[in-house]
């Protein structure tokens, strides 16, 4: 495909691979120096009407900056359909695992374009990470909107199972709570860098474990994630749709409310420290049991540093080392003399 041309645009690489096509970086043939993602529909995948339809709904909405807009679509060939849109040279939130903070950042953002497609009555419908594109000023920008359904039109027949809200399963049905619980999932998948969906249940296992409250399995959160921003995950992802937030701006609001001053990440040395390293706890197993140690600039403080007899107790004082910082961060702990 590489080097193949319409009347307006050259396939110059490929970008990636989707549920529905290829993307390709693509060279517009009379202004040469715009290039864009051309988004190639496979054949057979979808009618070329139908094909189109992901366009048409972005295009009937008002642009937004946190949604991605399409710039070009129609016909390639005898038998695909292409989307073109922005390239977005940072990639997508597939496959990061970030800190509290940052992944709270990226989905608060996300969130307001969200609220902007429900404003207009459309459900995105495939909210996960790989479907949140990174703009070359590192903006976070709803992608794919190839599942995509208006609002008063939304049975569904086809869904992205780990991130799939019960009803989806059950009724094939959605809601604004719907597209809540989905993002719910995918602050949760940011967390956990995508174990909190390995494995998952599927079809009626699915509905049964989240009536259980049994999915999705919060314990995945680590103990790095405070609590707080643990309940605005577990509320956005209640069986129960009326339990949810009642809006992308409320759940914007809950987010925003729960994002940490100061969050750590987990190390592969089971190390918890800040982006920048300013705040390290280390967990090591000692002659009296095990010793937790806070240090802020490579100094121990107190009294956040403690020695338990077990490693459960001391997986209890983490966490709280981790709420003092994540609601005190501008009054840091004194240092042990």
């Amino acid at each position: 495909m590489i080097g193949a041309t319409n009347d307006t645009y050259e396939l110059v690489r490929e970008l990636g691979d989707g549920h529905f096509g290829q993307v390709y970086e693509a060279r517009h043939r009379t202004l040469a120096s715009r290039t864009y993602a051309l988004k190639l529909i496979r054949p057979r995948r979808i009618t070329t009407d139908g094909a189109l339809d992901e366009a048409r709904k972005l295009e009937a909405l008002p642009p937004h900056p946190n949604v991605l807009e399409v710039h070009d679509a129609g016909p390639w060939g005898a038998s695909q359909v292409f989307i073109a849109i922005d390239i977005c040279p940072n990639g997508s939130l597939e496959g990061v695992g970030l800190d509290s903070a940052s992944a709270c950042r990226y989905v608060s953002l996300a969130c307001r374009g969200l609220a902007h497609l429900h404003q207009h009555g459309l459900l995105h419908l495939d909210i996960r990470p790989a479907n949140i594109l990174l703009s070359r000023d590192d903006v976070p920008l709803l992608a794919d909107f190839g599942l995509a359904k208006w609002a008063h039109d939304a049975g569904v027949d086809e869904w992205y199972g780990p991130h799939a809200a019960p009803e989806l399963v059950e009724f094939e049905a959605a809601t604004v709570a719907t597209d809540i619980y989905a993002m719910g999932m995918t602050l949760a998948h940011l967390l956990t860098a995508g174990a909190i969906c390995r494995p998952f249940p599927v079809s009626a296992e699915l509905v049964e474990a989240s009536a259980n409250h049994e999915w999705p399995r919060l314990e995945e959160l680590g103990i790095n994630v405070p609590k707080r921003l643990r309940d605005v995950i577990d509320r956005a992802t209640d069986y129960d749709p009326s339990r949810r937030q009642s809006s992308a701006d409320d759940f914007k609001r809950d987010v925003d409310r729960a994002t940490p001053a100061i969050s750590l990440c987990l190390n592969s040395d089971a190390t918890l420290s800040t982006a920048d390293g300013s705040w390290t706890i280390d967990v090591t197993e000692g002659g009296n049991g095990w010793d937790v140690t806070t240090r802020r600039n490579n100094r121990r403080v107190a009294p956040q540093c403690s020695t338990e007899k077990s490693r459960e107790g001391a997986n209890r004082k983490v966490r709280k080392v981790v709420r003092f910082l994540a609601e005190h961060a501008d009054q840091p702990p004194k240092r042990r003399r």
